[in-house]
């Protein structure tokens, strides 16, 4: 497996010489340069690199202002990743059990309702506009009783 390396430095020959040192490495590849933090920001969304070498001091924005943005978009995600993942585990937990109810409809349910919580919530009309009046009959009455 290579490993994809970006390189953030504002002097050219710093990369240049990075860039030849690690080539000498079959496993390593170079998948992008830039020459400030905004840059180097832009090609790690772009390039989704696994390890990113950056200089601390450079113009228009200094490597330590870089990688904290970095860390906090990664924390944002990170964050939002899993509070989707346990919403949608928690759906499919509860509507696998109710009586009727097939995975179309499963998947129709988690996209739209999001969580458990907003699920149980919604009136009968609020689940029939999205999966009919049968269904939306048997999802209120499984949620009132249990």
């Amino acid at each position: 497996m290579t490993i994809r390396i970006l390189l953030v430095d504002d002097h050219s020959v710093v990369r240049q010489g990075l860039r030849m040192f690690l080539s000498l490495d079959p496993a390593l590849e170079v998948v992008g340069e830039a020459s400030n933090g905004a840059e180097g920001i832009e090609q790690v969304r772009r390039l989704k690199p696994d390890v990113v070498l950056m200089d601390l001091v450079m113009p228009v924005m200094d490597g330590i202002t870089a990688i904290q943005q970095l860390r906090n978009e990664a924390h944002r995600f990170g964050i939002t990743f899993h509070r989707d993942k346990r919403s949608k585990a928690a759906i499919q937990t509860s509507i696998e059990t109710i009586p009727g109810i097939g995975e179309k409809t499963m998947l129709t349910l988690i996209k739209h309702f999001k969580s458990v919580k907003r699920l149980k919530l919604a009136t009968e009309k609020e689940i029939s506009d999205i999966v009919g009046l049968s269904k939306a009959k048997k999802i209120t009455d499984f949620y009132k009783t249990n």
